[in-house]
């Protein structure tokens, strides 16, 4: 995939009313798609502008209910933040994950013949790996990524090679970022056991699961 697919993919996806908001919003949230049918609510708290996000996935003992943080300056368009100004909270929603990842597989499919379809975790795991490589703490990972296991983390995005394109500028504050639940701090023994894990399956042409 080329280096510079996100942007084209959001570039050529800002022409679909249904979808280019909601993709804008995937891509600096990393939230899942199936979060956004739920609704992803952007608010302006008179400092700058918010993302609340309802969990998907959550049970007793995994995920979060809700998670919510800062977006930097410059992350989102001028005219989109003046909107959300202007209405104090812009929810920003798909109808059904099946028809968002039909778009995002077309649109891919017409920018990148011949290449892996782009899918909204394309976008999470994109986002992942920007964030791993600013810096980021397992723990203040896992709470953007909506996990209540700081291991958990270590199965989005990788690290890039020498010589890669430079990691882009996080697009979260990450002093912002507030969960439902504390996330469990990082155990290395567990930590040890999923990277291996991860490694096993990248092996192997099965995908690894969803998460």
């Amino acid at each position: 995939m080329p280096r510079d697919w996100k942007e084209r993919m959001l570039r050529r996806g800002v022409q679909s009313l249904r979808y280019g908001l909601p993709t804008l919003v995937i891509a600096v949230t990393g939230c899942r798609p199936e979060e956004l049918v739920k609704g992803v609510d952007l608010q302006f708290d008179g400092n700058g502008i918010v993302a609340k996000i309802l969990g998907a996935k959550v049970s007793e003992h995994s995920g979060q209910e809700w998670r919510k943080f800062k977006l930097q300056p410059g992350v989102l368009p001028t005219e989109l933040v003046e909107q959300i100004k202007a209405v104090g909270t812009l929810a920003v929603s798909i109808e059904s994950t099946d028809a968002f990842r039909t778009h995002l597989t077309r649109l891919s499919a017409e920018l990148f013949p011949g290449k892996p379809a782009v899918t909204g975790y394309s976008f999470r795991h994109s986002l992942a790996e920007n964030l791993r490589e600013a810096g980021w703490e397992a723990e203040a990972l896992a709470a953007v990524l909506g996990q209540a296991v700081s291991e958990t983390q270590a199965y989005y995005g990788r690290r890039r090679r020498a010589g890669s394109r430079a990691p882009e500028a996080a697009g979260i504050d990450k002093n912002s970022v507030e969960t439902a639940r504390p996330v469990r701090p990082l155990d290395r023994s567990g930590l040890a056991a999923v990277v291996k894990e991860k490694q096993a399956k990248a092996s192997h042409p099965r995908k690894a699961a969803r998460l």
